[in-house]
C-alpha cells in the first residue's frame, strides 16, 4: 500500500522538517506566502555582564525572558539590537587593548 503525502509529512508519514529542523506547516506553499521564523541568536555562552546584557548573543535579560511570547517582528528586532550591541562590544574591547 502506498502512502500519500500531504501537508506535513514525507513519504514515510513522518513530519517535514525544514534545513533549521523546524517542522513545516505547509512544505508545498509558496515561500513568498510563508514569513520566515526568527530563530534565537543564542550561541550558548550565557553570561549576563553588570549591564543585564549576554556576552553571547547581546540580548538582555528582559528580551531573553520575553522571547517565546515575541512576535517574530519583534523578534527580528531584539536580533538586530543584540547584533549592535555585540558589534558595540567588540569595538570597545579593541579600543582598549
Amino acid at each position: 500500500m502506498s502512502r500519500r503525502t500531504s501537508g506535513v509529512f514525507d513519504a514515510r508519514g513522518a513530519p517535514s522538517y525544514s534545513a533549521a529542523g523546524r517542522i513545516r506547516r505547509n512544505p508545498g506553499a509558496a515561500q513568498s506566502k510563508v514569513e520566515p521564523m526568527v530563530d534565537s541568536p543564542c550561541i550558548k555562552i550565557c553570561e549576563l555582564d553588570q549591564d543585564g546584557v549576554c556576552a553571547g548573543c547581546g540580548r538582555t535579560r528582559a528580551e531573553i525572558a520575553g522571547w517565546m511570547s515575541m512576535s517574530d517582528a519583534q523578534k527580528a528586532e531584539v536580533v538586530e539590537l543584540a547584533e549592535r550591541r555585540r558589534s558595540a562590544r567588540r569595538k570597545q574591547a579593541r579600543a582598549s587593548k
